[in-house]
């Protein structure tokens, strides 16, 4: 019986230090994964502190702004859009896009059609051609007010008013100066035949393409171009 008793309380012994043995190594392991947690937590993305952050944000800014246009092509690209407008509205749209295809194209007058009561006839060239031309200085809105003053698109094909001219007169600008976004109002001098000048100013929008800066909306408009005010001119004659 006694010896029961003494197997026991060995047992009981044993059991009670591997115990404390296991609880030890565990405490240990503990120790030595706590410090590998927090240096992982410490340099995890949600906590991690990047001083850098308002220097990336600054840069990132030097960047949107690097990429607006300077004064340079803004001026030139102005310009450039309003001679084009100046250059249809003045002279005979036939010979506008006789001049832009090296008059190597050709105009078919027994085919015409009639579009808000202006005249167009068919041409040997694609609408797509002509508008390719015209879509180096616009785009979007601007590219699709431009094309519909005097050009139409029938089945592909390129028809052109044959209603047209007037004095011609220059335009360049004088200011262009950022509004919001990328909306700029422009000042500028036209030029007359006889030599007057005149200053007024426009708003204009650009959008980069691929190919570069663009023209993509603008608010001026000659009266030449105004399908509706010249058919209310027309109307009160």
């Amino acid at each position: 019986m006694k010896l029961i008793k003494i197997v026991v309380l060995f047992w009981v012994a044993s059991m009670i230090l591997n115990f404390a043995g296991c609880a030890r190594q565990a405490e240990q392991n503990q120790e030595i994964q706590h410090p590998m947690e927090s240096q992982a937590k410490a340099n995890s993305p949600a906590t991690e502190q990047n001083p850098d952050s308002s220097e990336q944000q600054e840069k990132s800014q030097e960047v949107s702004e690097a990429e607006e246009p300077t004064e340079e092509e803004l001026t030139e690209l102005f310009d450039k859009a309003m001679y084009e407008i100046n250059y249809l509205a003045t002279e005979m749209p036939t010979f506008v896009v006789s001049q832009i295809f090296d008059h190597e194209m050709e105009f078919y007058y027994d085919d015409e059609i009639i579009i808000d009561n202006f005249p167009f006839v068919r041409t040997s060239k694609q609408y797509s051609e002509l508008k390719e031309y015209y879509g180096q200085t616009f785009t979007g809105e601007a590219l699709d007010w431009f094309m519909s003053t005097k050009f139409a698109d029938v089945d592909g094909t390129l028809y052109c008013c044959i209603a047209g001219g007037a004095t011609g007169f220059g335009s360049k600008a004088v200011s262009i100066e950022k509004l919001e976004g990328n909306t700029y109002q422009a000042i500028y001098e036209n030029t007359y035949i006889d030599d007057s000048t005149e200053e007024k100013s426009t708003t204009f929008s650009v959008q980069k393409t691929d190919a570069g800066y663009r023209i993509s909306s603008i608010d001026y408009c000659p009266d030449l171009l105004d399908h509706k005010l010249l058919n209310e001119r027309r109307a009160a004659e």
